[in-house]
């Protein structure tokens, strides 16, 4: 690896040396001076001389032969432009354009919006200079698959992404890895506000059901990425940036039906800009499904408001969304046995189980009368039910032409439980003391619990961009957190319950985590063709919980952390076709909520560090576009779970001292012809571990017996991920899109055995839409998409545990099985 480093880097340096007779500047508006992006400089029409520029306005062209030109320049809005230009050195010319007519009477209308929009959410991104990798999802994309399925079924086909579903038809509890990491480890932001649950790190997109329909755009930044706001990004970030205002009042109405009783009615709408200044828009949602699993139907609620107002140097706009679900749980999963085994292999099973997870007559007529979309719970109100309300205002204020300050506050209130049904549970684990009646003293009693989270989170965050040097960007940015969650469960009914009463609690937990970062962050133009990055970042996280001491007894713990995440690279624009990037970054990441609660100061788990290398390689040329991008992710002190019992006897994960991701991803698009565009990805990856040790039980000997491996691969993380499309529209308003989904084995542990593996699996999914206009509506659209066409039959996601009766060795594994054929039908109707 080190080879291939240094052979990249010797290539990278040696390219920089070929550069030639360049063209370069920025474009401007001569009426507001703000920059002007996507215009289109072009000498003699040459196609090898053309050159678009990008959001603050710069173009760059390289290896311009010596000699005479006529210069022409074209922007929609715009005036066009043209000159002679002679060319014998690097030239930099810096243009302004004149807004037509019909321009002139859009400003007035709506005055900079889109800049001041694009400005608030700098602080966070990546841009074109960024020498990181990322993707983005536009908005068209997301309206394309958006008949109900949950945000990561429309994610599912961007570089190096795995989703899954519990329920198995994408609607509910849904998940996403990205580069083998999942939810917990991603970085999720709102309009730069953090998303992530505070506690547990995890993703929990069920609280926000059809959010897509509210989402502008999304960029997906792959390893470190840039700083920005929340839990360490230890396999990506994911920015998520809603609607922004419509110059003229706006109304859809948007409905879908399909397999699994999945249906979903969305209302929308908007006034436009009110006296040029101010825009309301709002969202109405419903989205409800039976599961391709039994029992796991959901029944989801959310809406989305937003007022805005802007002036040409302001913008300010108060969002508020809020969801609400009700979900039958499924996250038990399914044995193996029952997806996969012979009767012969079920009945072993069920015997390995018997007094554990199957106890009564109708666990045992649902375990053997089921199919592949058994569920384990059979209680009928074994749900979750949780609503999140958040509240974020935001706002950009432009100084002058080259400074903006941004700034936010925000509140998010959630609260909800989960209701389970526990079979002969102790009553001394809730407080209820044994139940004598006559002679017979009882202890345990078939019991229903609810365990409830009622948690604020609430913060501000501000950033000024700096523009005022031609050849310098400056962002600097601080961020400030605060997540109180009450943690406590109560039991709601019991068949023995003593001298307890309705609502007594038998838990309760409070916490309190703080998170602080302070960050800047630059790219300098040292020459046309190179620009250096540079990212600074300083993290301090601090949580107070109740947890267990050095004596494994009850008390309240306070953990301090203070992390300091650097990144630098830079990129070299070879010529107008090819760009050249690499980076180095550094994250750190605090142990979960579970980490500390489920040990004590003994045994409690270190923070975990990952240093990220990125070297890419962006092309373009005559309707083909191509990346491609080699990553290094070195991880010190990962935490894996090893089934390792510590000393408040719980399976707490443990750190590992040395493990890695590399991988090379390629991502590419070409346009046939009008009618025809093809593109894909691919990530080829080696995912591992250096030295790990498993923990097994032995029931017999009542000892831990430990087994040791060397170059292991990391669970979950597949050697291949790919991706494939092939898009046709055989006219204007019509659309057909094959996709394709390959991912490779995942291993279910660290122990690299194929008997604790989900199979390799290729999916094919079809997406048809088709539009039209008329008198009466703006624009109907029809959108089909039939999800796994050949009704393939594979597993996402499942989970193992092993133990040893003597001298044999016990493995269980648990699987998610997806749904088979299904079809998503929807109608939105444009006013």
């Amino acid at each position: 690896m080190k080879k291939l480093f240094t052979i990249i880097l010797v290539v990278f340096v040696t390219l920089l040396s070929y550069a030639q007779h360049n063209v370069s500047g920025t474009f401007t508006n001569d009426l507001t001076g703000e920059p002007v992006s996507f215009a289109t400089i072009e000498l003699d029409g040459n196609f090898r001389y053309t050159a678009q520029t990008d959001v603050a306005g710069y173009y760059f062209i390289n290896a311009v032969a010596t000699g005479q030109y006529k210069v022409q320049i074209t922007r929609a809005g715009f005036a066009k432009k043209s000159f002679p230009l002679i060319v014998n050195q690097n030239q930099k010319i810096n243009i302004s354009l004149s807004p037509s007519q019909s321009e002139v009477l859009e400003i007035e209308i709506l005055p900079i919006v889109i800049d001041l929009n694009e400005f608030t959410f700098k602080s966070t991104r990546a841009s074109d200079q960024t020498p990181m990798s990322y993707a983005m999802v536009e908005k068209e994309d997301i309206e394309k698959k958006n008949l109900g399925q949950d945000l990561p079924t429309m994610l599912e086909h961007t570089p190096s992404i795995v989703t899954t579903s519990d329920a198995g038809a994408g609607v509910g509890y849904t998940g996403l890895r990205l580069r083998g990491s999942d939810f917990s480890r991603i970085n999720m932001t709102i309009n730069g506000i953090p998303y992530n649950d505070s506690e547990s790190q995890g993703i929990f997109l069920v609280n926000l059901p059809d959010f897509a329909s509210s989402v502008e755009d999304i960029q997906i930044q792959r390893g470190v990425g840039t700083s920005t706001n929340g839990s360490g990004a230890f396999g990506g970030s994911i920015n998520i940036k809603t609607a922004k205002g419509k110059s003229k009042p706006w109304a859809t109405i948007a409905n879908s039906i399909g397999s699994f009783g999945t249906m979903k009615n969305t209302i929308a709408g908007g006034t436009g800009y009110i006296n040029k200044h101010w825009t309301f828009d709002g969202r109405l949602s419903r989205v409800v499904s039976d599961g391709y699993i039994d029992r796991s139907s959901v029944d989801l609620e959310s809406y989305y408001l937003s007022a805005g107002y802007i002036s040409d140097r302001a913008m300010v706009k108060f969002n508020n969304f809020s969801g609400n679900e009700r979900t039958n749980q499924a996250w038990n999963g399914s044995p193996e046995a029952r997806i996969n085994g012979s009767r012969a292999d079920i009945i072993e099973h069920y015997n390995n189980n018997k007094g554990s997870l199957y106890n009564t007559i109708e666990d045992s007529i649902n375990l053997f009368k089921s199919d592949r979309r058994y569920n384990y719970y059979t209680y009928e109100d074994e749900i979750d039910l949780y609503q999140q309300n958040h509240y974020q205002l935001i706002t950009t204020y432009q100084i002058n032409g080259g400074v903006h300050l941004n700034g936010a506050i925000h509140y998010t209130k959630g609260s909800g439980y989960f209701e389970q049904f526990k079979f002969e549970d102790d009553l001394a684990d809730y407080g209820i003391e044994d139940v004598i009646i006559g002679q017979d003293t009882i202890a345990n009693s078939d019991i229903i619990r609810r365990r409830w989270l009622d948690n604020d989170f609430y913060g501000f965050s501000l950033s000024s961009n700096i523009d005022l040097l031609t050849n310098t960007n400056f962002v600097i940015g601080t961020a400030w957190n605060q997540y109180a969650g009450e943690h406590f469960g109560e039991v709601t009914w019991a068949r023995y319950a003593g001298k307890s009463n309705i609502g007594d609690r038998y838990y309760e937990n409070d916490a309190l985590k703080t998170d602080f970062n302070i960050f800047t962050k630059a790219d300098y133009r040292l020459t046309d063709e190179v620009v250096l990055f540079g990212d600074l970042q300083y993290r301090n996280v601090g949580y107070n919980f109740l947890g267990f001491n050095e004596n494994a007894n009850a008390a309240i713990q306070n953990v301090v952390h203070h992390f300091f995440n650097p990144k630098i690279g830079g990129s070299y624009q070879y010529n107008n076709y090819n760009k050249f990037y690499a980076s180095f970054a550094v994250a750190n990441r605090e142990p979960t909520r579970d980490d500390y609660t489920n040990s004590s100061t003994v045994s409690r788990p270190k923070a975990e560090r990952l240093n990220n290398v990125e070297l890419g390689w962006h092309y373009s040329k005559q309707g083909l576009k191509l990346s491609s991008n080699i990553y290094i992710m070195d991880y010190k002190n990962q935490l894996v779970l090893n089934g390792k019992i510590n000393d408040v006897g719980e399976f707490n994960r443990q750190n590992v001292d040395q493990s890695s991701r590399v991988g090379l991803e390629v991502d590419g698009a070409y346009k046939i012809n009008e009618q025809w565009k093809a593109s894909g990805n691919i990530t080829l990856s080696r995912n591992n571990i250096k030295d790990y040790q498993e923990y097994i039980f032995n029931y017999v000997s009542n000892e831990e017996e430990v087994e040791n491996f060397s170059n292991t691969n990391i669970a979950f993380s597949p050697s291949v991920i790919s991706g494939l499309k092939l898009d046709f529209a055989p006219k204007e308003h019509i659309e057909l899109s094959l996709l394709g989904k390959y991912v490779g084995r995942q291993y279910l542990d660290n122990t690299t055995n194929e008997n604790r593996s989900l199979d390799p699996y290729f999916v094919t999914d079809v997406l048809a839409s088709y539009r039209l206009k008329n008198k009466f509506f703006k624009e109907i659209t029809f959108n089909l998409k039939l999800n796994n066409l050949f009704s393939v039959e594979y597993v996402s996601n499942g989970y193992t545990y092993s133990y040893k009766l003597g001298d044999d060795v016990v493995t269980e594994n648990f699987l998610y099985p997806q749904a088979t054929r299904n079809i998503l039908a929807g109608i939105s109707i444009n006013f």
